[in-house]
């Protein structure tokens, strides 16, 4: 087919000369000169180069950025916590305590001019369950040098059941007062016990000495509680047997001491306490 084409474009080309048999003749015996839509189709496209695109090509269309979803949240934004997520329990109550309130002074015994006077109280959470110092003579004669009241830290537990028991142990020492005597002592009341009141003799000085404890009881009242003081335990005496005897001196009803009220020199001029109401704060 392609050899035809070459042929007849040949024959166009060489009108007026005398070609072979192979050109077609007209009717004049020159050759028919072809019309101008069969040249067209005669002569070919020319190939594109290997590898060249089409010039009308289309360009692909460039590849669009992803779009973030509309309702994405911030980067830095802390995630959302589950909508069926518990809220945090409340913190649990502290437990309660035990506070010694006030400071009712009982009756003061002794010499209550002599020396210098002193208030000793116990710090907060604690209240007095006994008493150290030194006697001038371990005889009848003796009376009390050296004087210092010691202090016990009260603490509440549970005891089972909705109810709290009472637990001592022992707290800060006061200070001794006084400058007399050889003859040491101590008095400390039973285990889980608060001293409430005393008993004695004295004169010019403070000669003998017996201290009374109680314990502690707590229980329901309502929304509340109610601290009771329980039955007495008196400790040994202790001092000699001079001076004249005092009536029993005791806190007032439902009341501890927590306050030593002495009066003091060279030895012990006066003795008395200081009470306060148990509290559950």
């Amino acid at each position: 087919m392609r050899h035809a084409k070459y042929l007849v474009l040949l024959c166009f080309i060489g009108s007026g000369a005398t070609f072979d048999a192979g050109c077609a003749t007209g009717s004049e015996g020159q050759p028919a000169a072809p019309d101008a839509a069969a040249r067209d189709a005669a002569i070919p496209d020319a190939p594109a180069p290997d590898g060249a695109a089409a010039p009308d090509a289309a360009a692909p269309d460039a590849a669009a950025p992803d779009a973030a979803p509309p309702d994405a949240p911030p980067r830095d934004a802390a995630p959302a916590p589950p909508p069926d997520a518990a809220p945090p329990p409340d913190a649990a109550p502290p437990p309660p305590v035990l506070r010694f309130v006030g400071n009712t002074p009982t009756t003061q015994y002794g010499n209550t001019t002599g020396g210098t006077g002193f208030d000793d109280a116990c710090p907060t959470g604690e209240a007095l369950i006994g008493f150290t110092g030194f006697l001038t003579s371990a005889t009848a004669t003796g009376h009390h040098g050296r004087f210092g009241a010691q202090c016990g830290a009260v603490a509440l537990v549970d005891a089972g059941g909705g109810a709290l028991a009472v637990r001592i142990t022992t707290g800060t020492a006061l200070p001794v007062r006084g400058l007399q005597g050889t003859v040491g002592w101590t008095r400390t009341c039973p285990a889980d016990q608060i001293l409430t009141g005393f008993v004695g003799r004295a004169g010019a000085l403070i000669d003998q000495l017996t201290f009374r404890c109680a314990s502690l009881s707590v229980a329901r009242d309502g929304a509340g509680w109610r601290v009771t003081v329980g039955a007495t335990t008196d400790l040994p005496a202790i001092g000699g047997s001079g001076g004249q005897p005092f009536a029993q001196t005791d806190c007032p009803a439902g009341q501890v001491a927590s306050v030593a009220r002495l009066r003091a020199g060279d030895g012990l001029d006066a003795f008395g306490l200081g009470c306060a109401t148990p509290t559950v704060q």
